[in-house]
């Protein structure tokens, strides 16, 4: 049997968000939050079986006042004891 091997490469420039700023520290100045988003139904269908379907999000603030060009920091495993 073969296998094919997929290589993958993600250009933060084209693809990303905020996240891809943000790196880690054990002493992080900004954590996150999973914030749940109600969105509007596509169709009438839709609706009529999840009136309110949500959304995942991600929130990121601040933990305390942040200075200019202070590099944003978060913990990758937060509770996890990697530090």
């Amino acid at each position: 049997m073969l296998l094919s091997r997929t290589v993958a490469e993600f250009m933060p420039l084209i693809y990303g968000n905020v996240a891809r700023m943000l790196n880690h520290s054990c002493e992080p100045n900004v954590t996150t939050l999973e914030i749940t988003v109600a969105r509007a139904p596509v169709s009438k269908d839709e609706e009529e079986t999840d009136p309110t379907p949500k959304v995942p999000r991600v929130g990121f603030f601040t933990m305390r006042d942040i200075q200019a060009d202070e590099e944003l920091c978060i913990d990758y495993s937060p509770g996890q004891g990697g530090c």
